[in-house]
Parts: C-alpha cells; structure tokens; sequence
C-alpha cells in the first residue's frame, strides 16, 4: 500500500468513525479533530508522480464535493488548494 494509499486510508477510517457516532453538532473533539488531521495530511503529502497527484486530487475533491457541493469560486475546497499549492510549491523556499 502506497503512503497516499495509507493516508486515504486513515481519513476513510476517521470518517467512519465520525459517521457512527452521534450526529453533527455533538461530534466527540477528537473525532473531529482526527477528520481535519486526516485530510490535511493527505492535503499535505507530497507525490512521487503526477498520477499520485491526480489520485490526491480526485480524492480531495471528493471529500470536498460531499462537505460544500460544487465550489462557487470562494474559500471552498481548501484541501485541494493545499494541495496544489504543496506541489507546485518550490521544496527549498
């Protein structure tokens, strides 16, 4: 299993969790908190290649699509911003 593989994995699981407990507005802290940790680090995971990041990105925009609907051009899809930003990002600034 690839590392990306691994981290969907994780915010799959952490998701599962959230889903099983009691509704949205009473959200244990911690589930909540592993949700957010779970993406961003999958937000913020570099590629071994332009597939992986695509994958990343298909993902994220899944996630995303489920939290908000379509993006209407504002704050939305943060992850995927990330993301992005992460990749295209020169490594030694």
């Amino acid at each position: 299993m690839t590392t990306l593989a691994q981290a969907i994995a994780r915010h799959k699981a952490a998701e599962a969790a959230m889903d099983a407990g009691p509704h949205e507005e009473d959200y244990p802290e911690q589930l909540l908190e592993e949700e957010i940790e779970a993406l961003d680090a999958i937000a913020l995971m570099p590629c071994a290649s332009d597939a992986e990041f695509i994958e990343k990105l298909r993902y994220l925009h899944a996630v995303e699509t489920r939290i908000s609907g379509a993006p209407t051009g504002r704050h939305e899809f943060g992850s995927v911003v990330h993301a992005v930003d992460c990749h295209f990002s020169p490594v030694n600034e």
